[in-house]
């Protein structure tokens, strides 16, 4: 879906028309950088796909019917842009949110639509990316717990989500889906979510009186990787939170534990840490956060 995306918008209009034998690299080095321009990543992208299918023209496997002489993307791996640091200057991959800013997220949380509000704060408990969250069904959540198809994960694999109390609480959306929202297969639902996260960036630096760090929704699933050392967490379930797959190898092949109960005590753990960020921000209410003793009861249960 993906390569089809790149030909049909990159690609098809500017040399679709020509023979393999008619381009130049001069039209493949404008192509990339008009993307460029717009979308530095995708651009890469888009010079990974050209690189492939000429070299692949220019290949003995092509000898006898293409047999392209001269390869025009050779040395296009010239215009790919750094992918390892962001439009703010920052390494990637490296944003996590401290235990300061978590509070400033949800005080600026607290202003937006209830989906938004559930959406994001699910997004933090459960490390699930925005997809996954926008696109959960009511009916996925069974006894408290959130069962993913592996059609659904990532990985491939089934995963189940124990909920606390309070995501419990999160998750009750009174219709079909989680959270009620637009669906149209014409706009993906994240970039509504981004410009969400704008709106959140702009709140937490004004109540912070200066700069906060730039993030993405995908650093959230980040900040609560990144805690669970703190939480006596080990690496197994941390990784299983995530919906990683085990390393291939002899622990993949024999370990067939069922982490259920080890993932029900992680996302406690981790749920009980933000909830007492929540209450001292005095957003218990907003956030439908059960009261400490009626948490206690539901786990119980």
């Amino acid at each position: 879906k993906d390569k089809l995306a790149i030909f049909t918008r990159d690609i098809e209009p500017r040399i679709g028309a020509k023979s393999v034998y008619e381009v130049k690299e001069s039209h493949l080095v404008a192509m990339v950088k008009a993307k460029a321009m717009v979308a530095p990543v995708r651009a890469n992208r888009l010079i990974a796909e050209l690189k492939v299918f000429f070299n692949w023209c220019c290949s003995l496997d092509a000898s006898d019917s293409i047999a392209l002489e001269v390869n025009p993307a050779t040395r296009l791996h010239q215009l790919a842009t750094d992918e390892t640091v962001d439009a703010h200057g920052n390494r990637k991959n490296t944003r996590t949110l401290s235990d300061a800013e978590i509070g400033l997220f949800f005080q600026a949380l607290a202003v937006e639509r209830e989906t938004y509000r559930r959406g994001f704060a699910l997004m933090l408990l459960t490390a699930c990316r925005i997809q996954e969250i926008a696109q959960a069904k009511a009916s996925s959540i069974r006894d408290g717990v959130w069962y993913r198809e592996a059609s659904d994960v990532k990985n491939g694999e089934d995963h189940a989500i124990p909920l606390g109390a309070w995501g419990r609480a999160l998750a009750v959306g009174g219709s079909e889906w989680v959270l009620p929202c637009e669906r149209d297969a014409n706009k993906p639902q994240r970039y509504v979510w981004y410009k969400v996260r704008d709106r959140l960036i702009k709140r937490m630096t004004e109540a912070n009186g200066g700069p906060v760090g730039h993030w993405k929704p995908h650093d959230l699933r980040r900040t609560v990787r990144s805690n669970t050392r703190r939480f006596g967490i080990d690496h197994l379930t941390a990784e299983a939170m995530l919906a990683h797959k085990l390393p291939a190898g002899v622990e993949r092949i024999y370990d067939r534990h069922d982490p259920i109960d080890d993932l029900r005590r992680a996302y406690g753990a981790w749920e009980a840490h933000l909830a007492a960020i929540v209450r001292e921000a005095g957003l218990g209410e907003v956030f439908g956060l059960p009261a400490p003793q009626e948490a206690e009861i539901a786990e119980a249960a």
